[in-house]
């Protein structure tokens, strides 16, 4: 079953849509331009994605790719200019070989953000952090409470806590100071982008953190004060250059500290 090229394109009125639960393929363009539309759900049956599927749907905040898609055009998840970037959750836990190198590029200004390894999400209502069940625990996907001062837990339920999204904070006005447990691994990239992030503790724990976590950081003082358990000499091969930029924000970095970032809520 298929749903063929620009079936749907520029339809302003929809605003979710359901899909047979035997779809295989969907169209370029199929809906391109539908930029009320809010939510689809994949089926688990799809093994195609033309270019530009879903280009333009700028109401859209997130979407689940099946892990049976085999094939991905181009800018599948374009955004228009200004608009905030889409979530995108695959269930495989890396790029499939057929999916176009170009498959998430967008005219927005800032990258979507994407997510590997997805089997679910929620809300812990003890912590108020938003997750993401993947198969080493769960992944924290945001903060919803109204802490200045915050703790990334140890685990969620009965599952350990063992990294941050990408985009995880974008535009959090909130939370000033962040310190990160010893469960955590990794640190999406943009992870803290355009946040109010002054102060945060990673430990030893954090093996790979991507691009530009304090992309255009917001901070009442102007500057961002980062404790690292790791030395500077000796930072995993996972941190990837320019995990710190900033653009302007003048950073100061304490390497080698000797004990955990103090707990924000003692």
């Amino acid at each position: 079953t298929f749903i063929g090229n620009k079936a749907f394109q520029n339809c302003k009125e929809l605003i979710s849509v359901n899909l047979s639960t035997s779809l295989k393929e969907l169209g370029n363009n199929v809906f391109n331009g539908c930029d009320k539309l809010e939510t689809i759900e994949l089926p688990a049956s799809l093994e195609t994605i033309g270019n530009t599927a879903f280009s333009g749907c700028d109401s859209m905040k997130e979407i689940v790719i099946p892990s049976g898609v085999e094939y991905i055009g181009d800018k599948v998840v374009g955004r228009s200019p200004q608009i905030d970037p889409i979530d995108v959750f695959c269930e495989a836990t890396e790029q499939p070989d057929g999916w176009e190198d170009t498959w998430l590029d967008t005219d927005s200004l800032t990258d979507n953000r994407v997510h590997w390894g997805y089997k679910g999400q929620g809300l812990d209502e003890e912590s108020e952090f938003r997750y993401m069940i993947i198969e080493q625990g769960v992944s924290i996907l945001g903060y919803t409470g109204g802490e200045t001062e915050i703790k990334i837990p140890t685990e969620i339920g009965d599952q350990p806590v063992v990294g941050i999204e990408s985009g995880a904070f974008y535009r959090d006005a909130k939370v000033n100071g962040l310190s990160i447990s010893n469960t955590v691994t990794f640190i999406g990239e943009r992870a803290f982008e355009e946040s109010h992030i002054n102060t945060l503790g990673i430990p030893k724990s954090v093996v790979n953190v991507g691009k530009a976590i304090f992309d255009n950081i917001h901070s009442a003082s102007s500057h961002l004060i980062l404790y690292i358990e790791w030395k500077e000499d000796e930072l995993p091969e996972g941190w990837v250059p320019g995990w710190n930029s900033t653009g302007s924000l003048e950073v100061s970095i304490t390497y080698n500290w000797g004990a955990p970032y103090p707990d924000p809520s003692v």
